[in-house]
């Protein structure tokens, strides 16, 4: 539809959201298709010709200072209809995080709680890198509009201040805890006659060679729970990367082979080698509570944790680093190195020691 607002171009539909045509150039936005949708698509039409046209409006200041909370709430709504839901949602819940104190927006006022939001323990350090980008947006917004002069890039300033977690991994005794306590619900589902409780204690079983596969595999928990009997061959595993599009390959070891061989004989109507998980959640539930009945300390360890025991295992094989890689599947050495490869201070002294023995 063309509009009467003076700005060439047309606002049109599809699939119940507008988007804007403007010199052949097609912007599409997630404003839904109604009349209190159509006034925003308008004005931001608008801004979208200005910026093709290299001007950008700026705001007259009607007053030298601003308010964070206040700059923050109007971020949100210009970026409402721009932006899909959960996008605006982790935007929201990183700017909530990180700037908690409502204050004059300054430099000096923002890096205050840029600092202390990097020293708690709210989230995990892989997440304040992202929502440290989350903010380095808000504050590039606000430089556009006139709010803030010159912001700090707190995402290239702090980036090397996250402090790493260290390499975490279930040793070859944890391993074999968890591994013989869902055992244990073998027994109990031979003699229950409560279909719900055998099917739960069926899924505690399945578990159980579930996390067993993870460690001596290194396969990620969701492409795991997509390996399909097709993609079982006679030495390897195809595994299908949803990111890179590629084909990869899971070498088949001995303790591979054998869960396969056990499931094969109780999922013979399944397509899938593990069919008690739809959701990478419930592994994930399960390994907490089962390392609490057993008081297997967490020390930040998951579910992923089993790819990097994996690594672990290989280390202690003495396997080439290039051969890790590529049993990692990582594009390169050195995300191995980088991500997984973390060596302590015990193992350097013994390798340390060894020089100059015969």
């Amino acid at each position: 539809m063309k509009t009467n607002d003076g700005i060439p171009g047309a606002i049109l539909v599809k699939n119940n959201k507008y988007f804007i045509k403007i010199k052949n150039k097609r912007f599409y936005t997630q404003i839904e298709a109604t009349k209190s949708g159509l006034k925003y698509a308008i004005a931001y039409k608008k801004e979208l010709f200005l910026q093709e046209l290299g001007i950008k409006e700026k705001l007259k200041p009607e007053t030298s200072h601003y308010r964070i909370k206040d700059l923050v709430k109007k971020y949100l709504d210009e970026h409402s209809f721009r932006v899909a839901v959960n996008t605006l949602s982790n935007i929201k819940q990183a700017l909530n995080m990180i700037l908690t104190t409502d204050a004059e927006l300054t430099n000096e006022n923002v890096e205050k709680q840029v600092i202390q939001f990097l020293a708690s323990s709210l989230c995990q350090n892989s997440s304040k890198k992202l929502y440290l980008t989350k903010l380095q947006g808000f504050l590039s917004w606000c430089n556009d509009n006139n709010y803030i002069n010159s912001p700090i890039n707190f995402t290239k300033k702090y980036k090397n201040k996250v402090i790493q977690k260290p390499n975490t991994y279930f040793t070859l005794d944890e391993i074999e805890k968890i591994y013989n306590f869902t055992l244990t619900f073998r027994n109990e589902k031979a003699k229950t006659s409560n279909e719900k409780a055998k099917t739960s204690n069926e899924k505690i079983i399945e578990f159980g060679l579930l996390f067993k596969f993870l460690c001596y595999s290194g396969g990620r928990i969701s492409e795991t729970l997509q390996i399909r009997w097709t993609d079982i061959k006679e030495n390897h595993i195809i595994m299908h990367n949803k990111i890179t599009k590629r084909t990869e390959k899971i070498y088949l070891n001995p303790i591979l082979q054998e869960i396969i061989d056990k499931q094969r004989e109780t999922n013979k109507s399944s397509n899938f080698l593990f069919t008690n998980f739809p959701n990478r959640l419930q592994p994930y539930n399960w390994l907490m509570h089962i390392m609490t009945q057993l008081r297997i300390p967490r020390n930040g360890r998951n579910i992923h944790s089993c790819r990097k025991t994996y690594l672990f295992l290989l280390r202690k094989q003495h396997i080439p680093i290039e051969i890790a890689q590529k049993l990692m599947r990582h594009s390169t050495i050195n995300m191995t190195l980088q991500h997984y490869a973390s060596i302590q201070d015990d193992e350097v002294m013994n390798y340390a020691k060894k020089l100059g023995t015969n």
